[in-house]
């Protein structure tokens, strides 16, 4: 009896096995055929077809020109409405006061909470740690913009900005160039993913996405997305997003520093 049971469990063991890599090959087939169609020029629009990006959501209202004109940076604030009610006021009553809206737009990326100034990304829970999910469909919304922004900026909403500081870092830098700038990450383990020799942007301190490298990027979000779905509903893997920037656009996190 105790052999038998043995044998149905290897036969058990190997069925599993077997299933579970035909689902994986079947993932991953789909995975590939979905990055070759982003790929063709006709797919580069400014949306995705598998991503939906709705109108932001502000109480704020401005008159946009016939002509919509690049600014220079869009700033994406990470937070939840009941942290608006705190921190999100306190950056309203200092250095949001200092943002020059014409080169600049800043968006608390929350839910929405009347008199603040946010933006709903579909399908996230702003409660949801670590962000993953939220920091990969952000990034399919500044890939939905890209063409109006020479910077896109993610920070925490406990960081103080100095606004003049940030615009003249950014004019020392290229951003049809590829740069991926922030607090630099290395991992804690293995499991992490991440090789010896390069680094993550952490956020906390911020992480700059420049316009080209948002380009570059936008043909592979959307197989991003249901990538860092499937492993998290299936192997619970968490995905650092800094992963994806090295892997798709061979850039790792560069020091917050310029000459």
């Amino acid at each position: 009896m105790k052999r038998t049971a043995f044998v149905d469990f290897l036969v058990a063991l190997v069925i599993g096995y077997i299933l579970g890599q035909l689902l994986l090959f079947a993932f991953l087939k789909n995975a590939s055929c979905l990055s070759a169609k982003f790929l063709s020029p006709k797919n580069t629009a400014e949306t995705f077809p598998d991503i939906e990006i709705p109108q932001i959501k502000s109480n704020v209202t401005f008159q946009l020109p016939s002509k919509p004109r690049k600014k220079r940076i869009f700033i994406a604030i990470h937070s939840t409405p009941e942290y608006l009610k705190s921190r999100g006021q306190a950056i309203k009553d200092s250095w949001l006061q200092e943002i020059d809206e014409r080169i600049a737009t800043v968006r608390f990326i929350s839910a929405p909470l009347e008199g603040f100034p946010t933006f709903t990304l579909p399908d996230v829970n702003d409660y949801d740690y670590p962000p993953q999910k939220k920091s990969f469909k952000l990034l399919a919304y500044f890939a939905s913009i890209v063409d109006k922004y020479d910077w896109f900026i993610r920070v925490d909403d406990d960081l103080h900005m100095q606004f003049d500081h940030l615009i003249q870092f950014i004019s020392k830098i290229d951003p049809d160039e590829p740069h991926y700038i922030g607090g630099t990450g290395f991992g804690r383990n293995a499991e992490d993913y991440i090789p010896p020799g390069t680094a993550f942007c952490m956020g906390g301190s911020g992480v700059l996405f420049s316009h080209a490298l948002v380009t570059k990027l936008r043909p592979y979000l959307t197989t991003c997305i249901k990538w860092l779905e499937f492993l998290a509903a299936v192997f619970e893997i968490r995905v650092v997003p800094g992963a994806r920037m090295r892997y798709q656009c061979f850039v790792h996190c560069g020091h917050n520093t310029a000459g």
